[in-house]
This record gives structure tokens, C-alpha cells and sequence, in this order.
């Protein structure tokens, strides 16, 4: 259409001109559609149009009727045309700066618009110029809405004041400002960066503040876990005495953390970064070494595990070891070693005691006299040589059978390995037991085994030791049976004493008894006959002589073998001596008896009653006690005995050693006379706190020969 219009214009121009007379200034029509040509989608238009009002100009000069000088019109013609090219360049120069400036728009709006970051732009009032995309998707707002506004009128005022006061750092202090904002957005807390600068002209004057925004939320959320991985690094670090470091091969410099300083001793920050300041550390000793392993490590490019000695400052050898891994460039060539320093003083320390343990167990165990063993999956670990020498095996054999249960006899087997399995699983407490043993040569023989079960390496192993005691079995049981002869001897010797106390007890009964009763009537019927005054006085005091005589006699007759024990039960013979020794000794004497049922058995009621017997006959003696209490009482399957005294008391510890040594016949007696029939006498007793006797006698297990035997043992 432009094309149209100015050829159209041209036209009409080169009619007038050919009309008109030929005069000045004619060409200067022409410039009119001219400038019309920069419209055109061409650029190159306007020369183009330029071409054809140049033929036209110099056309209006033949057709044109005569007018001014030729030569005049034929220059001023000529100024035209040049006018007119002059203006057409400068048409298409313009159309160029144009174009080149919508273009250079274009890249600005495009890098705008396409910016990750928020871009602004405000004049010196604060309005906005410049408002691009991304600042539309966070604020919620779109450019045209923006421009032409300021901070108050669409954000909130508290963060409107906080932006005003920026910008006006900004302008007074002409340098960039920086801040950080916190907005809520979309409900989560949001944090923009916001940099400000400002804008100059060519006269260094303030024209406008430009300004970027970007969300550093996850920026920030990053760096906050980094600084806490890295916080927990340095503690695991700290913690595991573990440093890492980064070695330049080719210049030998080296990054070290932090916590090397420490691994080597060294105050914080006085480790020189370098080979050299690494190497002067290390232990003489180990220098060549270790250098060797690197080189290697460097010319193979294999990674690199490594232990060695360092020396402190103050002279201490400590260990580390050092683990690293070569990395190469694009050509292959070792670049840097990166690796970790771990401080292993402490586990070689231990390293090396358990060595010594280990060395201390193996020269205990060789010269130990009893087996010891080690047991894992139901076979031997390990045997000392005393265990291999007992069952008539190698240490080599004993290791290399297939189960330990080889060396069980067969109606042990089951047991054993029951047992075995019970401990590994914590079902029985480790206590020691007994099985019959085979040896290489098939001899048998008794062992008493004990075993704890542990780990070791992580898995459950039993160790513990073996001893033969074949010969202390056999021992024991001979023992035993010389114990049971004895307890049988003794029995029977008390048995024996008590008939004998009863045969001399009826002797002074029916015998002496009944001779001087037969003396004293006597020697009344001789009192009573004689008249002579002179023998009277003899005869009534050989009389009461008589009489306590008697007396005498019935006491010691009682005291050996109460009759009334065999004729009316235990608890009258109780009562009755209780009172006797109450009139003896002038004591308060206390007799309590629970119901005991039916007569006890012969051989209980006399070992109680003897019992009794020594701990009143005690009391009288060394008590100097003032009141005392017996009690008897039934406890269902056992009779129990209780004297209580007031007196002085003593130290049972003191006595038990006196009755050890057999100087305390009665507390002996009393103890031996009770565990005859299987019963037992505890005493309890303190300095000034009186003293308890008690005594229990099974009465189910409480057994006495037959009469018949009885009647024999007496004869």
C-alpha cells in the first residue's frame, strides 16, 4: 500500500512539474512521498523510490515549458537529486537504527521477561518502570498494573517502608545495597534477596534505581544443611579422631581439616600445608616405608591403606593409618591424593595388651594342672596340654575330632551335649557338672567340667575347664561310707549309753534304793526297841543319813534315765526336770508344749530331752540368767525345741571356734545327738542379749531299732 501511494504521489508530482514552467525548486515535491517510504516493509525501499523521482526530476527538466536559465534549472535539478539520495540513505540509516533498536528491545524484553530473577526499575519518585515477569509470578501482579506506581500503593506498608528506605540508601549513598526479605508466599515463609543500584547518565546524575530479586529460600535451606553436615562431620571427625587431607602431587601442597592439627599434636592452624611439613612427622623408622608405599600407590594409581608411627611435639610415638586414592587428569597422570588420616594409638595400645593377655593366658594355660578347653559349634577350639594329656590325645587330635562328644561315653552323650546346648542358649546358669569321660585308649574315667558361655569373633563359644576326679570320687565315696559307719558307730554308742544309764538307773532304783530303805526301817524298829538314852541321838542322825541317801540316789537314779521319759512321753519329763533345775538353781523356769498328738518315736524323745537337758545344765552354769523359757512345739514334719535365757550371753563366732577345736563338749554333743536323727541346733546369742537355743528334729525320718535289737544292745 505504501508502495502504491508513493508511486501514486510521484506520478501526480511529474504532471505538476511538466505542466508548470520550468522553474526552481520543483525537485523538492518530490521529498514528500519520500518520506513516506520509510513506512514500507523494504528497507531498501526508499533508494529504490529515490531512483525513480531522480528520472522523474531530470524528465521535468526536458518536458517542462522554458522557464529560468537552463544551466540554472540543470543545478538546481541537480542539488535535488542529491537532496533527494541524501534523504533516502538517511531514511534507510534510520530505518536501520530502528530496526536495530527493536531489535535491541526485543533481547531486553526477551532476557526480561525469560530472567529467573526478578528485575525492577524505579525513577527518583519511586515509581515503577520495570516490572519483569518473574517479579509478576511472586508478587502477584501484572506489568501494566505496576508501572507507574510506587511501593504504597499495592505492597503492604511495613514491607512498603522497608523498600522506600533502601531505595533512599541507595541514592544518598550511591553504592549497591543488599538485603534480605522474608514474605509469606502461598502460605510458606519465603526469603528474597533484594540489590539495588543506581542508574547515571552521561553527567553522572541520578536518572533512575534498578534492582534485583531472586527467592533464596532453598539457597539458604541448602546452606543451613550444609553447615549442619559439615557441623556433623567435624564432630564425627573430632569424635572418630579421624582428619582428612588433599594432596597436590605435582606441587606437594596440601589441604588439611582442621582436626589434623590434633592428630599430630600441633595447636590449631600450626600444620603447614605441605609434604615436607607431613614427612618431618613421621616416625624415623617408618619414613622409608611409607614413602615407598606412596610412590607405589601413585605409579600403580591403587589406592592406598597404610599404618605408621608419628611423633608429637612432645616426643610421644602415637599411631594413625592412612587411607587415600590417587585421582589422574584427562591424560592419566596422578593429580591429587585425597584421603583420611585415623588416629589408631588407642586400638594398637589395646591391640597390643590383648597380645600380652593372649601370650599370659597361653603360658598360664600350657602350666596349668587342670584342662582347659574352648568349644565352638560343638567341637574344640582349643585344648591346654594338660586337657590333651588327660584323655590320652595330642593337642593336634583333640582340635581335629569331629565333635567334642567323642570323648563322652555313650549314656552320657545326650546328656552332655543337652547341657552343652542349654548353656550356649543362657537356659542354665553356668555351674560346674560330672560325666564319665573316654580316653584314647578306651579307659574311663569321672570329669567334672565347668564352662561359660561368651562370644568370640561374634559367635558363641563355650571355654572353661576339666578336672579327672576319678580318684576323688572314689575317695568321697569311701568317705562316705567311713562317715556312715561312724554316724552308725555313734548311734549305736549312744544307744548303748542311754540302755546302760537305764540298767544303772533301775539298779540304784531296786537295789541300793531298796537297801537302804530296808536299812532305815532298820534302824527305826532298833530306835524304837532300845531304851538306852545314850544311842538315840546316833540313831536318828544315822537315819537322816538314811534319808539322804535315799534321796540322793533316786536324783542321780533320775538324772541318768528319767523313768517317767519311757513311762508318760516328752513333755512330762520336760515339765518335771524344767521344775527340777528351777528348785536347784532358784531360776523362773517357763514351760510351754504345743500339741504334739500321739507318743513321738523313742530314739526323738530321747535325743530332744538330752538336748534340753545340756542347754538347762548350760544356763545353770555360765548364764547367771534369771529367767528362762522352753517351748516345744510341732512344725508338721518336724519337732522344734526353743530355750531362751536372760543372761550374760556370748559370742557364737568365739564358741562355734572353741567347739572346732573340742573344747566344748556340750555344744557338740548337742549338735551331734541332733544330726544323728537328721535334725540340726542353731544358737543365737550376743553379749548381755541372753541366748536361743533351737533345735529341730524330723519326726517322719526320726528312726529307732526294733525292742527286740534294743533289748540285745542292753543285755
Amino acid at each position: 500500500m505504501i508502495i502504491f501511494v508513493t508511486l501514486v504521489l510521484a506520478a501526480g508530482m511529474l504532471a505538476f512539474d511538466i505542466v508548470t514552467p520550468l522553474g526552481v525548486g520543483e525537485w523538492g515535491m518530490y521529498i514528500v512521498p519520500l518520506l513516506f517510504t520509510i513506512r514500507a516493509r523494504q528497507r531498501w525501499y526508499p533508494y529504490v523510490f529515490a531512483g525513480i523521482c531522480t528520472v522523474m526530476v531530470i524528465l521535468g527538466v526536458f518536458c517542462s515549458a522554458p522557464g529560468i536559465n537552463s544551466t540554472v534549472a540543470m543545478l538546481n535539478r541537480g542539488v535535488g537529486i542529491a537532496v533527494l539520495w541524501i534523504t533516502a540513505v538517511l531514511l534507510v540509516k534510520r530505518r536501520q537504527v530502528e530496526e536495530a533498536l527493536q531489535s535491541s528491545e526485543g533481547r531486553l524484553r526477551a532476557i526480561l521477561d525469560h530472567s529467573p530473577v526478578g528485575i525492577f526499575a524505579k525513577d527518583l519518585a519511586g515509581r515503577y518502570v520495570e516490572f519483569n515477569r518473574q517479579c509478576e509470578k511472586f508478587n502477584k501482579k501484572t506489568r501494566e498494573s505496576v508501572l507507574g506506581k510506587t511501593d504504597h500503593e499495592f505492597f503492604p506498608k511495613e514491607l512498603a517502608d522497608i523498600f522506600t528506605q533502601t531505595d533512599k540508601e541507595v541514592l544518598e549513598g550511591g553504592k549497591v545495597v543488599r538485603r534480605e526479605n522474608h514474605f509469606l508466599f502461598e502460605g510458606e515463609e519465603r526469603i528474597r534477596l533484594a540489590i539495588k543500584f543506581p542508574i547515571l547518565d552521561k553527567r553522572g546524575k541520578y536518572t533512575a534505581i534498578c534492582g534485583f530479586s531472586t527467592d533464596i529460600t532453598d539457597l539458604k535451606r541448602a546452606e543451613q544443611a550444609l553447615r549442619q553436615n559439615q557441623e556433623r562431620l567435624d564432630l564425627a571427625q573430632e569424635a572418630g579422631r579421624i582428619g582428612t587431607f588433599d594432596w597436590n602431587v605435582a606441587t606437594g601442597e596440601a589441604f588439611r581439616s582442621p582436626t589434623m592439627d590434633k592428630l599430630y599434636g600441633l595447636p590449631p592452624g600450626q600444620f603447614e600445608p605441605t609434604y615436607e611439613a607431613w614427612r618431618e612427622r613421621t616416625h624415623p623408622e617408618d619414613r622409608l616405608r611409607i614413602e615407598m608405599e606412596i610412590q607405589k600407590a601413585i605409579t600403580e594409581r591403587q589406592p592406598l591403606d597404610h599404618e605408621f608411627r608419628i611423633i608429637w611435639p612432645d616426643g610421644s610415638v602415637h599411631w594413625l593409618r592412612n587411607v587415600g586414592r590417587i585421582f589422574c587428569n584427562e591424560a592419566g597422570e596422578a593429580q591429587r591424593m585425597i584421603g583420611v588420616n585415623i588416629d589408631i594409638t588407642e586400638p594398637k595400645r589395646i591391640e597390643q595388651e590383648l597380645k600380652q593377655s593372649e601370650e599370659r593366658f597361653r603360658v598360664i594355660s600350657d602350666q596349668a594342672l587342670m584342662g582347659i578347653y574352648i568349644i565352638q559349634a560343638e567341637r574344640f577350639s582349643y585344648v591346654n596340654p594338660k586337657f590333651a594329656e588327660m584323655f590320652g590325645y595330642t593337642q593336634a587330635e583333640m582340635v581335629a575330632l569331629p565333635s567334642m562328644l567323642n570323648i563322652v561315653t555313650e549314656e552320657d552323650r545326650d546328656r552332655a551335649g543337652a547341657n552343652l546346648r542349654r548353656r550356649l542358649s543362657g537356659e542354665i546358669k553356668p555351674v560346674p557338672y560330672q560325666f564319665h569321660g573316654r580316653k584314647k585308649d578306651g579307659e574311663m574315667i569321672m570329669v567334672e567340667v565347668h564352662g561359660i558361655p561368651t562370644q568370640l569373633n561374634g559367635k558363641a563359644i563355650v571355654i572353661g575347664t576339666i578336672q579327672d576326679v576319678t580318684e576323688r570320687e572314689r575317695s568321697e565315696a569311701a568317705l562316705k561310707q567311713t562317715t556312715e559307719q561312724l554316724q552308725t558307730l555313734s548311734r549305736r554308742l549312744l544307744e548303748l549309753q542311754e540302755a546302760e544309764r537305764r540298767h544303772i538307773a533301775r539298779e540304784l532304783h531296786d537295789e541300793i534304793g531298796q537297801a537302804l530303805t530296808a536299812l532305815k526301817i532298820n534302824l527305826q524298829a532298833v530306835q524304837r526297841l532300845s531304851g538306852m538314852a545314850t544311842l538315840a541321838p546316833r540313831l536318828t542322825d544315822s537315819i537322816s543319813i538314811v534319808d539322804r541317801t535315799l534321796r540322793q540316789v533316786r536324783n542321780l537314779s533320775l538324772d541318768l534315765r528319767p523313768s517317767m521319759l519311757d513311762d508318760l512321753g516328752l513333755c512330762s519329763a520336760l515339765r518335771w526336770y524344767a521344775d527340777q533345775q528351777a528348785q536347784r538353781a532358784g531360776l523362773s523356769i517357763q514351760f510351754m508344749a504345743g500339741e504334739l498328738g500321739a507318743r513321738l518315736e523313742p530314739a526323738l524323745e530321747t535325743a530332744c530331752f538330752r538336748v534340753a537337758q545340756e542347754a538347762l545344765t548350760n544356763i545353770v552354769r555360765h548364764a547367771q540368767a534369771t529367767t528362762v523359757r522352753v517351748h516345744l512345739e510341732s512344725d508338721g514334719d518336724s519337732l522344734h525345741l526353743t530355750v531362751h535365757d536372760d543372761g550374760i550371753g556370748f559370742d557364737p563366732e568365739h564358741l562355734e571356734q572353741q567347739t572346732e577345736r573340742g573344747r566344748s563338749l556340750g555344744l557338740l554333743g548337742m549338735k551331734e545327738r541332733a544330726s544323728l536323727i537328721g535334725g540340726r541346733v542353731e544358737l543365737k546369742s550376743a553379749p548381755r542379749a541372753g541366748t536361743e537355743v533351737h533345735a529341730w528334729f524330723p519326726i517322719t525320718n526320726a528312726r529307732m531299732e526294733s525292742s527286740a535289737e534294743t533289748e540285745l544292745v542292753e543285755q
